[in-house]
Formats: structure tokens, sequence, C-alpha cells
């Protein structure tokens, strides 16, 4: 992985950061059942996909030592 790479790799880390703080205020404010469900799949999937963005950044840097 290059420089390029890796700085898209932290900007997609952060933005899904900003995303999920969104998903979980709207998950509070949220009274529909469904939408609250709806809105904790978006949740659990930029959690994910985080977790999946940094272990990739974690071993490329490790591979690199």
């Amino acid at each position: 992985m290059d420089e390029l790479e890796r700085r898209k790799c932290l900007e997609e880390i952060r933005l899904h950061k900003v995303r999920t703080k969104k998903l979980r205020i709207l998950i509070t404010n949220t009274d529909n059942i469904e939408v609250k469900m709806q809105l904790t799949k978006g949740l659990i999937w930029h959690i994910k996909r985080k977790r999946e963005l940094r272990k990739m950044l974690i071993d490329d840097i490790g591979s690199d030592s």
C-alpha cells in the first residue's frame, strides 16, 4: 500500500467515525421501530467496515517494518 492509499484509508476511517456518530444520534431520536432497525443495520455496517479498514492499515504498516 503506497502513501496515497494509506491516506485514503485513513480518510475513510475518519468518515466512518463521523457517520456512526450521526447514526447514533438519529437512533436515539427516532421513535419508529422499523426506522431504528434500518439505522442500526447501517450503524453495524459502518462499524464493521471501519474495523476492516483499520486492520488493513495495521497489517500494511506491520509488513513495512
